[in-house]
């Protein structure tokens, strides 16, 4: 019995599992000579003197003590942004002894710009010379005026031939071609059409051109120079042919006259007196027949 009692307490929830109520038991069950059987009244008695033996150990231990919540964590100032790394200087390699350096200046962005305003320009010139001598020369048709007709014809073809040039080098440049502006018709006799068109040519041939020569020669850029050079020397020859027609009006008579234009500079001439263009150093078959 006392062997009994001792299992069943030691199960129960009261002692826990104390093993200081084991002992005491145990102690008990041998106190009682190890009877199975004995009266109801000692097993209260050895019920009672096993609590009180367990009582202070169980008393005495502490409670287990919950486990602290974690902290909130304590809130933090947001980071700053990064600072973006200044980019590295550029350093430019150093050249081989000898060799200048190809980046272009600021002087130089300055001159091609310049430059290109300047083929804009001879350009527009041109197509407004083009506009009069197609314009002139209906009108010297129209009143019989034949050779200046045809003398008007080929200062077209020429203008045409060295425009034509200058848009070649534009498109070199990736510059776009510039649209001159619109002349008022004019109702003028053939007499004052060759004025003016002779004043409209001097003017490019004298101050415009001459001025564009001088700021292109810095940028040594040899399709420019050769382009307004072509165009130079065919203004020449136009102004002096056309002043032949205009201090001789009496010998330009009815019919046509021949002219002769080269195909690769513009340059125009009334007799083929030479083997190469003066020019361009083109043959003789270079050049075409206007009249």
């Amino acid at each position: 019995m006392s062997e009994n009692l001792a299992t069943s307490f030691a199960r129960s929830g009261t002692a826990s599992g104390s093993l200081i109520g084991l002992r005491a038991l145990a102690h008990l069950a041998r106190l009682s000579g190890g009877v199975m059987c004995v009266r109801p009244a000692r097993v209260v008695w050895l019920a009672l003197a096993a609590l009180a033996l367990a009582g202070p150990a169980l008393a005495s231990q502490p409670e287990p003590t919950p486990a602290p919540a974690p902290a909130d964590p304590a809130p933090t100032a947001p980071a700053a942004p990064a600072k973006p790394e200044s980019p590295a200087p550029v350093v430019p390699a150093p050249l081989r002894p000898g060799l200048k350096n190809e980046q272009p200046s600021a002087a130089g962005m300055v001159g091609r710009d310049q430059t290109i305003t300047d083929l804009q320009e001879a350009h527009a010139l041109a197509t407004s010379v083009i506009a009069q001598s197609e314009r002139f020369a209906k009108q010297a048709d129209d009143e019989g005026q034949g050779q200046v007709a045809s003398l008007f014809r080929a200062v077209k073809r020429s203008t045409e031939i060295r425009q034509r040039t200058i848009a070649t080098v534009l498109q070199k440049l990736s510059a776009p071609e510039k649209a001159p502006a619109s002349a008022p018709a004019s109702q003028a006799k053939t007499a004052d059409n060759i004025k003016a068109l002779i004043q409209t040519i001097d003017q490019e041939k004298d101050k415009q051109i001459p001025l564009y020569v001088s700021r292109v020669k810095t940028e040594m850029n040899r399709d420019v120079t050769q382009a307004l050079r072509y165009t130079r020397d065919a203004l020449r020859e136009q102004s002096a042919l056309l002043g032949e027609a205009r201090d001789n009006a009496s010998q330009f008579k009815a019919g046509a006259k021949e002219y002769y234009v080269s195909r690769t500079c513009g340059f125009m001439v009334d007799k083929l007196d030479f083997k190469k263009c003066p020019v361009c150093l083109a043959a003789r078959d270079d050049f075409e027949l206007v009249k």
